[in-house]
């Protein structure tokens, strides 16, 4: 199948890898995505709620922060998205390959957010003052700036690795070559989505290691599969160096591209020092408010 994004239901699915939306979680029947999001290529626009007098502020213009700017501006509140890139749709339409998200429902469903949502500012680099402009100018403000920085390795020869993001955002515009061997640490459903593009790019040998048994799972496992990849567990990386990668056991994995895929973390440098973080996230109450009531 093709999961796909859909604001029809209410959400833009946060997880386009899932085989069902979270629905099956409760008492719901599960939204079929791929029907779905074929469905809501010709969806007419709803009509939002008599306009109110509030302003809010949404940090990220990825499927978090469409979200709730969606829900927002369908009660009538009149929303702002700030998007760092010049696009919205963060990952889904900067990483996800396009062979799993057609361009065509891609399109439509940004479109029919623009129709609703008109004040969208890309390219906005968001610090610490500029944050708190944005705090105190509007009612309230959401942030869904997203995981966008990568975790690493603390081993020799890292630097000659590339991140799993970067690597799919190169490779959905063909401005990467991987070679023909190729090594992804980290085999979760990102790494396969690496490995398959790495082979439409040309790489003949794929191989994903893990320290413990993969995560990964459904049509992204399935494609990696299809396009030759190799899945190696449990495997402890000892350095990166010009030949491959070196095991802590001694043996070398070769390789012409190295690729770090083992999750990311949020940049929360622009955070002002009112909002508590623990662990590296924003923490919240049980209804995602911050330690600041704005």
């Amino acid at each position: 199948y093709t999961p796909l994004p859909a604001t029809v239901c209410g959400y833009l699915c946060p997880s386009p890898c899932m085989a069902s939306c979270t629905r099956h979680q409760n008492y719901m029947k599960p939204v079929d995505v791929r029907l779905l999001g074929k469905a809501g290529e010709n969806v007419k626009l709803p009509k939002p709620a008599k306009k109110s007098k509030k302003r809010i502020a949404v940090i990220g213009g990825g499927p978090g922060g469409i979200s709730a700017a969606w829900q927002l501006a369908l009660k009538g509140h009149n929303v702002t998205i700030f998007e760092a890139g010049n696009a919205i749709g963060g990952k889904i339409s900067q990483v996800i390959p396009s062979s799993r998200i057609p361009e065509k429902t891609l399109e439509a469903e940004l479109e029919r957010v623009k129709k609703l949502i008109p004040d969208i500012r890309l390219n906005q680099t968001i610090d610490n003052e500029k944050f708190s402009k944005i705090k105190y100018d509007y009612d309230f403000t959401i942030i869904a700036a997203g995981a966008k920085k990568p975790r690493t390795l603390p081993v020799p020869g890292i630097e000659k690795a590339v991140f799993a993001n970067d690597f799919l955002e190169r490779a959905k515009n063909n401005r990467i070559k991987p070679g023909k061997k190729l090594v992804v640490i980290g085999a979760g459903n990102v790494g396969c989505d690496v490995a398959t593009e790495a082979r439409r790019l040309g790489a003949d040998t794929i191989t994903l290691i893990d320290v413990q048994k993969p995560a990964a799972f459904g049509r992204e496992r399935q494609d990696a599969e299809k396009a030759g990849a190799v899945f190696k567990w449990p495997c402890f990386t000892e350095k990166i160096t010009a030949d491959g990668l070196v095991l802590d056991t001694g043996e070398v994995i070769e390789a012409d591209t190295i690729v770090v895929s083992i999750g990311d973390v949020p940049d929360l440098d622009f955070a002002a020092d009112s909002i508590t973080v623990e662990n590296g996230f924003i923490a919240v109450d049980e209804i995602s408010r911050t330690s600041d009531p704005r």
